[in-house]
This record gives structure tokens, sequence and C-alpha cells, in this order.
């Protein structure tokens, strides 16, 4: 089974004093990913960048890896 790789960016914002998912955006590359999610800073409070190793139809996902964080995010996240 060939792997693939998914660059994503999980925005969060603060609501109420606690941090808030928003919706998770999958980018093509790592480099669409961060330039993404500079695009987004003005508007959240914290960003996860990961990406995830999975099945080459994306069902399976066999390993998810932090690239980084910035701002304020969940500490499970960091």
């Amino acid at each position: 089974m060939k792997k693939d790789h998914r660059y994503c960016v999980a925005p969060f914002r603060r609501q109420n004093g606690q941090l808030e998912p928003r919706d998770i955006v999958e980018c093509g590359d790592e480099a669409s990913a961060f330039k993404r999610g500079r695009s987004m800073m003005a508007r959240v409070d914290g960003l996860v960048f990961f990406k995830i190793e999975c099945a080459e139809d994306g069902d399976i996902w066999s390993e998810v890896e932090l690239l980084a964080t910035v701002g304020d995010v969940p500490s499970e996240a960091a």
C-alpha cells in the first residue's frame, strides 16, 4: 500500500475563556500549510501545523507528526 502525506493547519480561537477549535484546513504541501497559517494569524489565537501519513486514499492514518505551534493552543496540541 502506497503512503501519502497530508499537511494540515488546525486553528483555535478563544471563546468564553476557552480555546475552541475551528475547521482544520488541509494543504497540498508543507510550504502551503505555513503560508495559509500566516494568512490566518490575524483572525485566530493559535495554530497547530501537522503532517499526517496515511494510505493513498486517505482513509487509514498511520502517523501524525506535529510540525509547529503558534500562539495559544491547547496544551495537548503543544
